[in-house]
């Protein structure tokens, strides 16, 4: 049957409105789809070794809400705690190579990757929290922050108070002087400056993961430590320790970072959120850390840690090691390096 040149224009109008119907329908369900995809908020994990309770796994709780709040919700970070993800060193590792997207440490755990925090290791350089503070606040820190992303590709997120002067913990026996340590078996950080300096005390030093240590202690494969107070209360080290000197031969802060790559792939806008939640989460851990450092301190002094202070005399034999310990890492520095961080302090 033949068809009227109207009713041939009618049908075709229609089938191309039905057409157009259909690619708007269609459009409009795409891009409903991808509104809902782009309102998925970024999960990026971060790893820690502190338990909830410490100041510093408090800091990285701060970090993770001020970078949600900063992105609108953009981003949510998820903190996992106590080594439940990683380690203290292995979450550093982590970062580098994608399997966490924040990994945190105390800085001398980033040793194996680059000598960026390596001030932060040698014996004595710095004298009280507030004087590492300041340095780390300063030029000098911005030079360290850009070291270690040059080296090692790691993005400095956060650089935070950790706990304070590290004092020396045993399970068999008292130590007031370095002769004390002689033949104990030391568990040390990664750094090998920590290695070298227990070395020079008489200890063997015995590197291994902080999560580790508690059944080590418990068995005998070491016979004591070196962390903060606040680390050896979180992770209730207090159940096997017996004795502690206050020597605060190191004062070193903790870190948070990603790797450049992970970090230079985040849009400008998620960068400089990340970056000044980071400086924010500073300022907080000063105040937090301070209180659970003497809260950490009064929870030995309640579990019977023999607390020993040492004397001028005593601590004059501590630091005996340091000059030797000084001369062997000083080519590792820039020239001067360690006088502009003692004139920074005063």
């Amino acid at each position: 049957m033949d068809v009227s040149p109207v009713a041939e224009t009618r049908r075709w109008m229609l089938f191309l409105l039905t057409r157009l119907a259909l690619s708007v329908i269609t459009l409009g369900a795409v891009g409903q789809a991808g509104a809902q995809q782009g309102s998925q908020p970024l999960t990026l994990k971060l790893a820690t070794s502190a338990a909830p309770s410490q100041a510093i796994a408090k800091a990285w709780t701060y970090l993770a809400d001020r970078i949600k709040q900063k992105t609108g919700g953009k981003v949510v970070v998820q903190v996992y705690f106590s080594s439940s993800l990683f380690g203290e060193r292995t979450a550093i590792e982590a970062a580098l190579n994608g399997a966490v997207d924040i990994g945190t440490s105390g800085v001398s755990q980033f040793a194996p990757w680059t000598d960026a925090f390596l001030p932060f290791d040698l014996p004595f350089l710095f004298t009280s929290i507030s004087a590492a503070r300041k340095v780390v606040d300063g030029p000098i820190g911005d030079q360290m922050r850009a070291r270690a992303e040059q080296q090692a590709g790691l993005k400095i997120i956060s650089i935070v108070d950790n706990g304070g002067g590290r004092p020396i913990f045993t399970t068999k026996k008292k130590v007031r002087t370095p002769s004390d340590l002689k033949g104990l078996k030391i568990r040390t950080v990664a750094s090998p400056v920590d290695q070298t300096l227990f070395q020079c005390w008489g200890a063997i030093p015995t590197p291994m993961d902080f999560a580790e240590v508690y059944g080590a202690l418990q068995q005998g494969v070491v016979e004591g430590e070196a962390p903060t107070y606040t680390f050896a209360n979180g992770a209730k080290h207090y159940d096997v320790l017996k004795y502690s000197v206050e020597v605060a031969y190191v004062i070193p802060p903790g870190a948070a970072a990603m790797s450049v790559a992970r970090f230079n792939a985040l849009p400008p806008d998620i960068q400089k959120a990340i970056l000044e939640a980071g400086k924010e989460t500073e300022k907080f851990a000063s105040v937090t850390d301070a209180a659970d450092v003497k809260a950490s301190r009064d929870a030995a002094i309640a579990k019977k840690i023999d607390i020993h202070v040492p004397n001028e005399a005593e601590m004059a034999e501590w630091r005996k090691c340091a000059i030797p310990v000084y001369k062997s890492y000083e080519n590792k520095l820039p020239p001067g390096l360690i006088e502009q961080i003692r004139a920074a302090q005063r």
